[in-house]
């Protein structure tokens, strides 16, 4: 039996979910609620490479997407002064074939990825090295070549890069294309709910008192939470502990870098981000405001960055994830959920992971029970496993300022699970693939460029493992090197790939 679907909340997370649902179910009523009043946020979003599978999964042309929003395409992020003033590294795009491909093209070596890494950081050479993607952002290139085969096709893509893109651009282009695909809009400003004996909601009234009835009911109001939090009640935990960097001041450059990558610096009391779109930079500075004022931190983004600046958002947020993601009949998706802060491009990352366990666990003709005890159980791995890795990031040498010192001592910045996966590091043991947000890959550059391996244990435990294991990576580090300066040879430079996407400026 066919059901009604409303989606309270445009923007991306809104009308993504629409598509998304759309494609799943597609006798299904879908309509998205939307107030023309509030318009999604203005930013320059960074997506994450579960971003394009979901894309990939919507039947989104990149060409004709790239050019709507304004994307510029990335190769991962350079993150600067972490482990203190003056140091560098890059936390690259893993490309998604890499874990099977040595296997599959190097049998002889028999290494899985995570022992290939394993011991390039024993051996002490940055993992950066040992991935293609790394050695084209470093030579701001990107895996994409001219495809002399088809003259009618521009590019031949050897992995699909990640995206910077305009917020605001994307919720249009998505919305344009839900309305192709049938899906209905309703504009209205959401007033209050209507539920039945059962606590399940029958309807949402709007400011105009029109009755909106359906089944299903996504939250994709954004902070607002208007469903689940505010009318169905979830718990909300207040993550505030682990990250007091909350207030933004954000700005604009209208003379973008032509760089593959997102900019990551670390400042005195938090760090600044800096995305380049086609036509503008996205930038901002999160910073501790129990350290410095609005107007401190100001004072040292115009000082760092050598300019003034004029500012296009100035707020703070609490860092929080609801305990559940799907209550009764209310299933809420990206910020609804709750938010940690930016870093690494999470945000979308965390749309297209709950909205795989919407393809998982959820279905029109639910009625909860496992199913929903399921999705909210994953959900949160997904989301607290997020939180691990990002505090990762704050657990480095860096010491010059009260902020730092604090992130480097105090045992309320991290989880008990990031606390043994720390320790680890030091037993020279990294772990295994037991992440449910990012990939154990992640863990190991971040802590690697961090510096937070003792890499004489790790070695020994890798030779107590395998006696050859240095020898097998050798061999192959050799034969991947040689493949990496022959791609680097043949891929379009960023400038270039500008060019033919969008014309010369």
């Amino acid at each position: 039996m066919n059901k009604k679907i409303i989606i309270l909340g445009g923007g991306s997370a809104g009308w993504i979910t629409a598509l998304f649902l759309k494609e799943m179910f597609p006798n299904n009523e879908i309509t998205v609620v939307e107030d023309p009043s509030t318009p999604p946020i203005v930013a320059g979003e960074s997506g994450s490479a579960q971003f394009n599978k979901l894309l990939n999964f919507l039947g989104i042309n990149f060409d004709d997407w790239v050019v709507r929003v304004n994307a510029m395409p990335k190769l991962g992020g350079k993150l600067t002064n972490w482990n203190g003033v003056g140091t560098s590294f890059i936390h690259g795009l893993i490309p998604s074939w890499y874990s099977t491909r040595y296997n599959a093209e190097f049998p002889s070596f028999g290494l899985t990825s995570i022992d290939f890494m394993s011991s390039a950081v024993a051996l002490d050479i940055p993992v950066e090295n040992i991935f293609y993607a790394a050695s084209l952002q470093h030579n701001n290139k990107l895996p994409i070549t001219p495809f002399s085969q088809d003259p009618r096709q521009k590019f031949n893509v050897l992995s699909m890069p990640m995206w910077h893109f305009d917020s605001r651009a994307n919720a249009a282009f998505m919305k344009e294309k839900g309305l192709e695909k049938g899906i209905k809009l309703i504009e209205g400003k959401y007033q209050r709910s209507i539920r039945n004996t059962n606590e399940n909601i029958d309807a949402i009234v709007l400011e105009d008192q029109r009755q909106l009835n359906a089944d299903w009911f996504f939250d994709c109001s954004g902070f607002a939470r208007l469903l689940l939090k505010k009318e169905m009640k979830v718990e909300e935990v207040d993550l505030s502990n682990y990250f007091p960097a909350s207030s933004v001041i954000a700005w604009w450059d209208d003379e973008p870098e032509i760089k593959n990558y997102t900019g990551l610096n670390a400042m005195k009391y938090g760090w600044c981000w800096n995305i380049n779109l086609q036509h503008r930079a996205g930038n901002g500075y999160i910073y501790d405001d129990s350290h410095i004022s609005k107007d401190q931190a100001f004072e040292e983004i115009e000082k760092t960055y050598g300019k003034k600046i004029k500012p296009v958002a100035n707020l703070k947020f609490t860092p929080s994830l609801l305990k559940e993601g799907w209550r009764n009949n209310v299933v809420a998706i990206g910020l609804s959920t709750g938010f940690l802060e930016p870093l690494e491009s999470n945000g979308l990352s965390s749309i297209a992971e709950q909205l795989k366990a919407v393809e998982y666990f959820w279905n029109p003709s639910s009625e909860g029970g496992w199913a929903r005890d399921c999705y909210n159980k994953y959900n949160w791995e997904v989301m607290t496993d997020i939180c691990d890795f990002l505090c990762l990031h704050y657990r480095g040498h860096r010491n010059d300022t009260e902020f730092w010192r604090d992130h480097n001592t105090n045992p309320a910045r991290m989880s008990d699970n990031l606390r043994a996966r720390l320790d680890g590091a030091q037993q020279g043991v990294l772990g295994i693939d037991d992440t449910k947000g990012y990939a154990i890959e992640n863990y190991i550059i971040v802590l690697q460029g961090l510096d937070l391996i003792n890499k004489e244990k790790l070695k020994n435990n890798l030779l107590s493992k395998r006696a050859s294991i240095f020898d097998d990576f050798n061999r192959h580090y050799t034969v991947l090197s040689k493949e990496i300066a022959q791609i680097n040879e043949i891929c379009y430079t960023t400038e270039q790939w500008k060019e033919l996407m969008y014309g010369k400026s």
